[in-house]
C-alpha cells in the first residue's frame, strides 16, 4: 500500500514540474537567440581596415585614445558614417561604409598616425632672425617655417616636443561678458614644464610668439603674455569647440608615437 502511494505522489510530482517548466517558458525550441546588429559596411559597403600596432610594449588606454580620435577626424573626410573602433588591446578597426576600394587608402591612414610630429618653436634663432613668417591668407592666419625642422633642432630653436606633453584638450571658459570661449589646455611634464617656464619667460619680455607646429604644419602660434611656470598652458583664439577639439586632438597625437601594419583590408559591395 506504500509503494502505490510513493509511486502516486512522485507520478504528480513529476507532472507538476512539467507543468511549472511550461509555464516559465524553459526548454522552448522555437524561441531563436538574437541576431547581432549589421555593420552599416555589410549595409551600404564600403571599405574596412584592420590595424595591429607594431611595438614591443602594448600601448596604454590614453594612446589608443589619441590614435582613435586622430583616425576618426581622418576618416570623416571620406564618409561622416565612418567609424574607428578598438578591436583588442593592439588592433583597432576602421569602418568607411559608402566609399569605393582604393588602395591608398591604408597608406593615407598609416602616415596620419606614424607622420605625427608635435614640436613648440620659438619665434626666433640665437641669432635673432624668425624662425618662421607669418601672413594672411582669405582672413586667416597663415604660417610658414623659415628653417627646416632639423635646422630648428640643431639651433635650439625646439622648446618642447612629443614626450613633453602629458595631456590636451578643448575647455569651455567665459569672458568679462559671459560670452564662451573654447580655449585648449595642455598640461605638461615635469621637464617639459620647466623647459617651458624659461621659454615663455624670455617670449613674453620681448613679446614673442610660440608656435605649434603638428603634423607637417605650424597649426597656431599664440602671443606669450607671462612666464608659465606651472606647466599647465592655455591657447587661445577665434575657435569653435569642434575646432578647439580637433586642436587637442592633433597635439594628443603629437605625443604618441606609433608604428602600425595593416592586417586587413577588404572592400565589400553591400546590400541591396
Amino acid at each position: 500500500m506504500k509503494t502505490r502511494n510513493s509511486k502516486k505522489y512522485l507520478i504528480l510530482l513529476i507532472a507538476f514540474i512539467l507543468i511549472a517548466f511550461s509555464i516559465l517558458g524553459c526548454g522552448k525550441e522555437d524561441e531563436k537567440p538574437a541576431q547581432p546588429e549589421k555593420s552599416r559596411i555589410d549595409i551600404a559597403g564600403g571599405v574596412l581596415v584592420r590595424y595591429r600596432i607594431v611595438r614591443d610594449k602594448i600601448p596604454s588606454s590614453e594612446e589608443i585614445s589619441n590614435i582613435i580620435d586622430m583616425l576618426q577626424m581622418k576618416v570623416l573626410d571620406y564618409s561622416t558614417e565612418a567609424v574607428v573602433l578598438k578591436e583588442s588591446a593592439d588592433v583597432i578597426r576602421v569602418e568607411i561604409p559608402g566609399i569605393n576600394n582604393d588602395d591608398r587608402l591604408v597608406e593615407e591612414l598609416v602616415n596620419t598616425i606614424n607622420a605625427s610630429e608635435l614640436y613648440f618653436i620659438s619665434q626666433k634663432g640665437p641669432d635673432g632672425t624668425d624662425n618662421y613668417s607669418f601672413d594672411i591668407n582669405d582672413g586667416l592666419p597663415s604660417y610658414e617655417l623659415n628653417r627646416s625642422i632639423d635646422e630648428l633642432i640643431a639651433n635650439g630653436s625646439i622648446i618642447i616636443s612629443n614626450g613633453d606633453v602629458a595631456a590636451a584638450k578643448a575647455t569651455v571658459v567665459h569672458d568679462n561678458l559671459n560670452n564662451k570661449l573654447y580655449p585648449v589646455s595642455i598640461e605638461l611634464t615635469k621637464e617639459g614644464a620647466d623647459k617651458f617656464a624659461k621659454a615663455t619667460e624670455a617670449a613674453a619680455e620681448n613679446a614673442e610668439t610660440i608656435a605649434i607646429y603638428c603634423d607637417g604644419e605650424i597649426i597656431s602660434a599664440p602671443n606669450v603674455v607671462a612666464k608659465i611656470t606651472d606647466g599647465k598652458v592655455q591657447i587661445s583664439g577665434i575657435f569653435t569647440y569642434e575646432e578647439a577639439d580637433k586642436l587637442a586632438a592633433a597635439i594628443r597625437m603629437g605625443k604618441t608615437k606609433t608604428d602600425f601594419e595593416c592586417i586587413e583590408y577588404c572592400w565589400k559591395k553591400g546590400e541591396h
